[in-house]
């Protein structure tokens, strides 16, 4: 299950337990103030003996390291160029370049050639517009079938073919105004969605999607299915 839905279940738990150890925890805002909760576990402490201070402080602190991970992650990427004796200046440089990932993965990236011409961008490396896209329509999958599974129906493969628009915004500036998915979804088994159902889950997978709540650019979604049934 994806760290949204598990992040928010485990947080409404966590509340519910420590509102029962901590009055200052008890309110209605179905909100998590950081603040707040570190004010009420100081309070909590304060009020405990010192060899239960101990043991409740050894919990609280796995609990703030928990709730860490589930409210904010970090992501890290090493973009890495070299100019290999390129004079520069004349602006005539290699933009191949190697995203490296923290699981180790390297990929060979590039200016898109629509942007700057061959051979001084590498038509075989990834873009940035390309990645873009692909982060989009990456996240969007993994929701749906995150969403499909819980609803209890099995998914047997998922593929899309999603096009970015390259356009100038409000603001004059070029930008990826508009990204399109076209998902094809093929099911297995004898539980199929119905149409209604299929779009449904779409639709719930592009609200929960962090890159398309991470973006301005306008994502549409046109989604396709067939079953092996």
């Amino acid at each position: 299950m994806p760290i949204g839905l598990a992040g928010r279940y485990a947080v409404a738990c966590i509340f519910k337990l420590l509102s029962r150890r901590i009055p200052a925890m008890r309110r209605p805002e179905p909100t998590l103030p950081l603040g707040h909760l570190a004010a009420g576990i100081e309070q909590h402490l304060g009020q405990l003996g010192h060899r239960r201070r101990g043991v409740w402080a050894v919990k609280l602190i796995r609990i703030i390291k928990f709730l860490g991970k589930v409210l904010m992650s970090e992501y890290i990427t090493t973009i890495s160029w070299q100019r290999n004796r390129a004079v520069f200046s004349d602006n005539r440089y290699s933009r191949k370049h190697v995203w490296t990932f923290d699981g180790g993965a390297e990929v060979s990236a590039s200016a898109s050639p629509h942007v700057v011409p061959i051979p001084l961008s590498d038509p075989t490396g990834v873009d940035p517009e390309e990645a873009f896209v692909a982060a989009i329509s990456s996240c969007q999958m993994l929701w749906f079938l995150s969403i499909a599974c819980q609803r209890g129906f099995v998914v047997e493969s998922y593929s899309d073919k999603a096009v970015g628009i390259m356009a100038k915004n409000n603001d004059g500036k070029l930008a990826i105004t508009r990204v399109t998915l076209r998902p094809q979804v093929v099911f297995a088994g004898p539980k199929v969605p119905d149409e209604s159902t299929f779009h449904e889950i779409h639709e719930d997978a592009h609200r929960e999607c962090f890159i398309a709540n991470s973006v301005r650019s306008k994502v549409l979604c046109d989604p396709t299915m067939t079953s092996t049934a």
